[in-house]
């Protein structure tokens, strides 16, 4: 398991948060690959 990270911001701050990826090796280029559904429900509490 590997950490992806997406800036939220709001009229007053910046929040970096860590979300869950999986490497992956595509035609020798590393890639984070994260799935959808699993990241809406992993930010759903913060964009409240």
């Amino acid at each position: 398991c590997s950490t992806g990270f997406v800036l939220l911001f709001s009229s007053k701050d910046i929040n970096r948060i860590t979300i869950p990826t999986k490497s992956a090796m595509i035609d020798d280029v590393s890639y984070q690959i994260v799935d959808e559904d699993e990241v809406k429900e992993f930010l759903s509490g913060y964009l409240k």
